[in-house]
């Protein structure tokens, strides 16, 4: 498999692997970074596979996109040394030997008739092995132009205020509508925080 964005799909080889390297990700941000995400620890990898079998499953019917960032093992930062990893791993899951998945992020197209151009950001996530490598913002530009394809260019996505997430959308131009307060519950202490909203229109020359 290439390195690079990717699209996910239950017929790929790989899927399995993928999937089990998307719930390793996902469970690695929640205990590393305390990410607002579902769930709360003490996480269940029963639970969250779940979960991400139901994700995978709405790809077939044309209810969301699934992206998976490749990349090489060697090319991870090496220098985190203190990186928790999630259900008593040792080592971080390879999909195939020396790739694995960096990142991950998903579009849901919900079906309205009102609404058939609108499309919802979620679970966006990055290894924290792989932090500041322009991940995201590959993961966010291959979304945008996916949503193209199934003319859904009105986006918009959540976040928790005061994270790195909320000055990333902020950068890629992103507008910002508003807070909510008391929208979340955090993993490493149970309180309150507060969610940022943000809308973009994608419609533009670049992405055309």
């Amino acid at each position: 498999m290439a390195t690079g964005p990717t699209l996910l799909h239950p017929d790929d080889p790989e899927c399995t692997a993928i999937l089990d390297s998307i719930v390793n990700l996902h469970a690695s941000c929640i205990l590393n970074d305390h990410t607002v995400a579902t769930f709360i620890p003490p996480l269940s990898q029963e639970q969250m596979h779940q979960r991400w079998m139901h994700l995978l499953k709405e790809t077939t019917s044309g209810l969301r996109i699934i992206i998976v960032y490749i990349s090489n093992v060697e090319d991870r930062n090496e220098s985190l040394h203190d990186v928790v990893l999630p259900f008593g791993a040792i080592e971080w899951p390879q999909i195939s030997p020396g790739k694995e998945v960096s990142g991950t992020a998903s579009l849901s197209l919900p079906k309205t008739e009102t609404g058939p151009f609108r499309g919802l950001v979620q679970n966006l996530f990055v290894s924290p092995h792989y932090r500041r490598r322009g991940i995201a913002s590959k993961l966010l530009a291959e979304l945008e132009r996916q949503a193209l394809r199934h003319d859904r260019w009105n986006l918009m996505l959540d976040t928790t205020q005061g994270t790195d997430a909320e000055i990333l959308y902020t950068n890629l131009r992103w507008e910002r509508l508003g807070v909510v307060k008391n929208y979340g519950l955090s993993p490493q202490d149970g309180r309150f925080l507060d969610g940022v909203f943000f809308w973009k229109d994608i419609r533009s020359a670049e992405h055309k």
